[in-house]
């Protein structure tokens, strides 16, 4: 951005861009939002890695993916298509490259709201385990 004004805010030298995905990401900054709104104002796809509110840490919690993609989602009114669990890409993705049969595996994860809700959105067997 070349100017703090942010009626004339600009992502000069943005090389092209054919879409965003947001993920994980330790160096999120107001320019990057910028960037990535400015993008998917042209109509570009916007992608998600995952949607994790957060993660634990060895003293906090810390925030994962999900934080980010919601400022992005907020900023430009868009839904990004998200690749992780528990969403079909990931899903269709596993069927194609190692041809599972849903009845006979099982989805093992420590998380309810991804990992189990994957398992039960495509028919797995799961299990939890509380790591």
């Amino acid at each position: 951005i070349d100017s703090g004004d942010k009626n004339d805010a600009e992502c000069d030298g943005l090389p092209e861009a054919t879409g965003v995905i947001v993920g994980y990401d330790v160096s999120f900054t107001y320019d990057k939002l910028m960037k990535a709104t400015q993008i998917l104002n042209k109509g570009l796809p916007f992608y998600a890695t995952n949607e994790d509110a957060s993660y634990p840490g060895e003293n906090s919690i810390i925030p994962d993916a999900g934080p980010l993609i919601a400022a992005v989602r907020y900023a430009t009114g868009c839904n990004p298509i998200v690749m992780g669990k528990p969403n079909r890409p990931m899903f269709d993705l596993l069927v194609e490259k190692y041809d599972i049969d849903p009845t006979r595996t099982i989805m093992v994860g420590d998380r309810l709201d991804t990992d189990i809700l994957f398992g039960n959105n495509f028919g797995l067997h799961t299990a939890l385990v509380m790591s």
